[in-house]
């Protein structure tokens, strides 16, 4: 691999409460609920969808 080339890591941190923190804003590992946001800024979704999701009452992607 070149020098130059940008390279992404996708990890997260655990602190001692379980307080998940993540040093990157690649949408690939930022979570909400079970989804990848990634996944959710990927597919067409409802409103109502988007609401239940960050409400914490699941709804599919």
């Amino acid at each position: 691999m070149a020098d130059n080339m940008t390279r992404y890591r996708i990890e997260e941190f655990q602190d001692h409460q379980g307080n998940v923190i993540y040093p990157q804003t690649d949408a690939r590992g930022v979570w909400v609920d079970e989804y990848a946001l990634y996944a959710l800024l990927n597919v067409s979704i409802t409103d109502e969808q988007i609401n239940a999701i960050l409400n914490g009452q699941g709804g599919a992607v």
